[in-house]
């Protein structure tokens, strides 16, 4: 079975009947959209574009908030041509809420570092903590646990040229070597991404998730470094909100994660 799971909603792992019946395309699309994302590809044949990296620098604390600050970087792309930051994020429904030019005119350096403006010589070759803050782009940035935002450089002459996903936030455990990470996929955590990383490469992994009803299990193959990513349907019929386990057991380990889902659980840290 492919590592990315499978995403139709008569999949096992989508639960209940009732919700694989309101299943529909957009949702489908929806899902398959941010997974392709997250593997820096705009659709399921489209090569890989660049990884847009984030990297944490500094925190801060506003009205009981915690905000990460983080600098850019998209190492090989061109440095000699501007680009536009367009953002994403999730919506409350399977309808795909409009992505957000962010800034323009920005441009990268010999290492990648993204910059508000061409970089000079001198700055060419820096990394971005050498560089002036008024002439790198830094992201500031706070979520609700798990909630995904997506970032992508785009240029008028080659389209999309650099993706990535920043996660303020985690619902995450470990077990030995194992990660398991779930994933908003809607506002509410309704539907989570859920991806496994660190396992045994090409080896069987049972995923359950466990919320008010019986133990819904599947199992899938990690890819050649040990990977695997799928979906999972948390909410369960006549409910509005609860709390879900989601275990990725191999032989080698089993890293369990606890999810609380409904849109009153929704609460920005």
């Amino acid at each position: 079975m492919d590592p990315r799971g499978c995403l139709l909603m008569s999949c096992l792992f989508a639960g209940t009947a009732a919700v694989a019946q309101q299943a529909s395309n957009p949702l489908d699309d929806l899902l398959k959209m941010q997974m392709n994302w997250d593997e820096s590809r705009s659709n399921d044949s489209a090569a890989a574009a660049i990884t847009l990296k984030f990297y944490s620098y500094e925190q801060h604390k506003d009205d009981g908030k915690s905000f990460t600050s983080y600098y850019l970087y998209a190492p090989g792309l061109k440095a000699d041509q501007p680009y536009t930051l367009i953002r994403w994020q999730i919506g409350w429904d399977a309808k795909q809420p409009p992505m957000q030019p962010v800034e323009g005119d920005l441009y990268v350096n010999a290492r990648g570092v993204v910059m508000c403006r061409k970089p000079s010589d001198e700055e060419m070759h820096k990394a971005a903590p050498d560089i002036d803050e008024d002439a790198r782009l830094n992201v500031i940035a706070a979520g609700a646990p798990g909630e995904p935002m997506r970032y992508a450089l785009y240029s008028e002459k080659e389209a999309v040229v650099a993706m990535g996903r920043l996660i303020v936030n985690r619902f995450q455990a470990d077990d030995k070597t194992c990660h398991v990470e779930a994933i908003r996929a809607m506002g509410g955590a309704e539907i989570v991404l859920v991806e496994g990383t660190g396992f045994t490469p090409k080896t069987t992994v049972e995923l359950s998730r466990q919320t008010s009803g019986k133990p819904t299990t599947a199992k899938f193959k990690t890819d050649e470094n040990g990977w695997l990513e799928t979906v999972a349907i948390l909410m369960e019929q006549g409910e509005t909100h609860g709390t879900a386990s989601i275990t990725m057991k191999s032989d080698a380990c089993a890293p369990s994660v606890s999810v609380q889902w409904g849109k009153e659980t929704y609460q920005v840290q």
